[in-house]
């Protein structure tokens, strides 16, 4: 939106980096910002990105600012908050599986189409909410869910707060075991749900 030049005119030795959060080829504009050189540097919190497009990688970083919320109730064995973005199936998979283990699942899912909500009257089909309610549903379960977007390599927010949250992490992320946050007695990785004890 022009912020990058506007800092450059008014600050003339300013260095401006960018941090992507999300995969670049999900969004166009950060394939223009890739073209267009604009800023100095760019991070990714995804280490393919960050081969592919021949940028800086870091994760995610994170605040430990929820404290208030970490002694809530238990409501949930497993929770899942995640926009769809072509996982879908993978969801759907992970809920029966997990439903038909006994666990209490709350799953919350954003952006789906009306005529794709299976089981909506135990799933909660929503608009996007605010940070705060999605911690609030973190601190209530004692699992977190974590389905990366296809392409996906990098550690995404989910770990940040399991870790801060002291919740245990169930992903299909492959790079989490190569990550430092990395704990095998509360992080378990998976490639089929139905691989998961």
């Amino acid at each position: 939106f022009g912020l990058s030049q506007t800092i450059r005119e008014m600050i003339p030795g300013a260095r401006v980096v960018y941090y992507f959060a999300d995969l670049v080829a999900l969004d166009q504009r950060k394939q223009q910002l890739l073209r267009s050189g604009t800023p100095d540097l760019i991070f990714s919190y995804d280490k393919g990105d960050a081969q592919r497009y021949h940028l800086l990688q870091h994760d995610l970083p994170y605040s430990d600012l929820q404290k208030n919320d970490s002694d809530q109730h238990i409501e949930y064995d497993v929770c899942l908050i995640a926009k769809a973005k072509g996982r879908l199936p993978q969801i759907l998979e992970a809920y029966t599986y997990l439903t038909q283990q006994g666990f209490r699942c709350g799953f919350w899912i954003t952006e789906v189409p009306k005529n794709q909500q299976q089981y909506s009257d135990q799933i909660c089909y929503c608009d996007a909410m605010t940070y705060d309610d999605c911690m609030k549903i973190v601190s209530k379960s004692k699992c977190v869910l974590e389905i990366v977007q296809e392409g996906s390599a990098g550690n995404t927010l989910r770990v940040n707060e399991v870790l801060a949250f002291n919740k245990i992490l169930i992903t299909n992320n492959p790079n989490i075991v190569n990550s430092e946050s990395y704990d095998p007695r509360y992080m378990f990785y998976y490639t089929h749900i139905q691989q998961l004890d």
